[in-house]
């Protein structure tokens, strides 16, 4: 047999019209005259010995044999037994995640004249730094591990005695699964918005993933749904007391993450709003408190939240109105959090003022310690004083004409809007040994009278944002003693905007001279 499938290799090889598939076979009679008289068909090196004489590639038995059947039969004829040649089956092609093992399976070869089948895997393909090995080349079912990213090409030869097959391929992808992430677990309250983050997801390969989330658990008498399964920060308003357990499934466009769930625990509030006329203190028993309505507290009223209490807000607009007392009274060790809340003085007239009094808070997602004054009549407008606190993103911060001396000292400034001034009536308002990072200017707007702004000891964290300016009217008293992270005159005065700046403007700022560090009574900070 072997000498007959080197025959019919020889003359397909030395085949010249063109076409090895029509059966007729023109020799190219100039190669076949460098063929040796005494060639042994049957020879071990009949097919070495032969490319080296006639200096070209044989085709390989197993093509040689299957073409040759197929004339036969294309011509009526019948294959003898034993002469069939088998036929070799890699198996599906694969999509799996890297670092799989995959399993081949060659178990679907056959062969017509029921021969038993030798098997021989080999790669043709696999990525560059791969060190993936086949686990037994020879076996019906070898395995190997995709141990990188990309194409993995494998090729089936399956023989019975001398009769080979042709080869057949499978073709396995590699790809690193997307990693779901359905950020940190939380303690939210009934009927708050709860924001739910999938952004920290990730793909290896770096594509666009889509988004799958389902409530897997909620309370028994919940009837929550999110506003959208197939956003990266789905919503959804929890209405009943408990734990709810969210599943997040992402997907690269070939393959599913694992699940990556998280946890949202729901606890009950106190819901407060409309008007307080009644001295009232907050406790931390009862909190969260959710404000449900503009909690207005009345003149000649005090409202006091004390320590270990946590602030909620249904609506993002003035959600603390003060024509009396507000006392807020936190302590290091237990700070009043305020979450999005906006506190606005509101005064009915001079005679009748806000008192605005913040120590040891946290501001936390926006909201103001002393918003726009809106309703605001005569030339006086409450009085703040906000000491030993974080304010983390708020909205401007008004202080227009306060009655009284007002102080902002000790507190830590991220991410916030600006700090408007605006005095007279021999007022002073002092800033003093806070610390500002990223955050826009103090804007001295006006200053009448013997009234003085006064901006000493704070640290400015380098930027390259303005940090003091005058407006129309504004004449800074005192500028001097600031640590700007610099000792750069030139940054420094990159960051001041008077009438150096705009000769339209009424005075200039006075800075120096500066800290070389910051001062002591500071807050420590690391951004």
């Amino acid at each position: 047999m072997d000498g007959s499938l080197n025959l019919a290799s020889l003359l397909q090889s030395l085949d010249s019209d063109g076409d090895i598939n029509n059966g007729v076979i023109v020799i190219d009679t100039v190669l076949a005259g460098l063929l040796s008289s005494n060639t042994d068909f049957t020879s071990a090196t009949f097919r070495t010995d032969t490319e080296a004489d006639l200096g070209i590639t044989l085709v390989s038995q197993s093509d040689a044999q299957h073409r040759l059947n197929s004339n036969i039969e294309a011509n009526g004829g019948t294959i003898p037994d034993g002469a069939n040649i088998p036929i070799a089956n890699a198996g599906v092609d694969q999509n799996i995640y890297t670092g799989t093992n995959v399993v081949l399976d060659g178990s679907a070869s056959s062969d017509i004249d029921g021969r038993i089948l030798n098997y021989t895997w080999t790669f043709t393909l696999k990525p560059t730094a791969s060190t993936a090995i086949l686990s037994n080349t020879t076996s019906m079912q070898p395995t190997f591990t995709a141990d990188m990213d990309g194409v993995y090409v494998v090729s089936l030869v399956v023989n019975a005695s001398s009769s080979y097959s042709i080869a057949d391929t499978i073709k396995v992808t590699a790809n690193s699964a997307p990693v779901a992430d359905a950020g940190p677990d939380q303690i939210v309250y009934i009927n708050s918005i709860v924001t739910l983050d999938g952004s920290n997801s990730h793909d290896p390969e770096n594509s666009p993933l889509s988004y799958i989330w389902s409530i897997v658990s909620k309370p028994n008498l919940s009837n929550d749904l999110l506003d959208d399964n197939y956003i990266v920060n789905p919503t959804f308003t929890p209405s009943v007391e408990g734990n709810y357990t969210i599943e997040l499934i992402v997907n690269d466009g070939e393959q599913n993450s694992t699940i990556d769930s998280v946890s949202i625990i729901c606890e009950s509030v106190t819901e407060v709003g409309g008007l307080i006329n009644t001295n009232t203190i907050f406790t931390a028993d009862n909190s969260p408190y959710l404000i449900t309505e503009i909690l207005q507290v009345d003149v000649n009223t005090t409202l006091t939240i004390n320590a270990g209490v946590t602030i909620l807000a249904r609506e993002y607009k003035n959600n603390i109105q003060v024509f009396g007392t507000l006392n807020v009274e936190g302590t290091s060790s237990e700070y009043v959090i305020l979450e999005t809340i906006y506190i606005s003085p509101r005064n009915i007239s001079t005679e009748r003022q806000a008192y605005i009094n913040i120590d040891y808070a946290k501001f936390n997602g926006g909201g103001s310690p002393y918003s726009s004054p809106f309703n605001g009549v005569g030339s006086g407008h409450g009085v703040l004083n906000l000491k030993n606190s974080i304010i983390n993103g708020y909205a401007s911060m008004n202080i227009w004409y306060p009655h009284l001396n007002t102080n902002i000292e000790n507190n830590i400034f991220i991410n916030t809007s600006v700090i408007s001034v605006l005095t007279d009536g021999g007022v002073v308002v002092t800033i003093k040994n806070n610390v500002f990072d990223n955050s826009l200017w103090i804007d001295a707007r006006a200053r009448y009278g013997t009234s003085e702004i006064n901006i000493q000891y704070n640290t400015f964290i380098d930027s390259d944002t303005t940090m003091l300016q005058l407006s129309s009217q504004g004449t800074m008293t005192t500028a001097t003693d600031n640590y700007w992270s610099t000792q750069d005159i030139s940054k420094i005065d990159n960051r001041i905007y008077d009438n150096n700046d705009d000769l339209g403007l009424s005075g200039s700022i006075d800075y120096l001279p500066i800290l070389t560090e910051a001062d002591l009574n500071t807050p420590i900070y690391t951004p």
